[in-house]
């Protein structure tokens, strides 16, 4: 599955309400000479904060224009930034992902942990940055979210056929 696939599901699946393509990697963080290991970062289109369920505590969340300019921007959960901020305000700071550094535009509320593990442990960036910048490019996953649930089963039909239609595929 590719961007691409998911750019032909927003465009060619009327029932959906929400396609967001998503892909993630572990990766250490750092900022000046702190650091954090093995934290989610995690490539995400648009609407990511609903399918993610992420509410912005400070700053905001990615955009669409910050994901179709491949801006390297981030947006970082509350206990990423606890651990590397020590209480200074993480809006406007970059933080080095590999290789790559990145500007904190947005903070989360913090989730808490679920089953132990924390949902606060992540850093997200735009899809398309994350392809270019972790060159994940064929390891793209899509959610796909339907206007209701009425139209669910209709949505699941669409994305089927589309995506069958794209690979040259026939039903079955």
């Amino acid at each position: 599955v590719t961007i691409e696939d998911a750019d032909a599901l927003r465009l060619g699946v009327p029932d959906a309400a929400l396609v967001v393509a998503q892909a993630s990697t572990r990766e250490n963080v750092r900022w000046k000479t702190e650091h954090v290991n093995g934290i989610d970062i995690r490539g995400r289109s648009p609407g990511y904060e609903i399918t993610d369920d992420l509410t912005i505590g400070d700053g905001r969340h990615l955009s669409e224009l910050d994901d179709q300019r491949r801006r390297t921007v981030c947006v970082i959960g509350p206990e990423v930034a606890d651990e590397l901020f020590h209480g200074v305000d993480p809006l406007g700071r970059e933080v080095r992902i590999g290789e790559q550094t990145f500007q904190v535009i947005g903070v989360t509320v913090a989730k808490g942990k679920l089953l132990g593990q924390s949902q606060d442990r992540f850093v997200t960036i735009p899809i398309r940055s994350f392809i270019k910048y972790k060159r994940e490019r064929g390891n793209v996953t899509i959610a796909v979210k339907s206007a209701d649930q009425a139209s669910l089963a209709l949505a699941q039909q669409e994305v089927r056929t589309l995506l069958r239609g794209r690979r040259h595929l026939a039903p079955g």
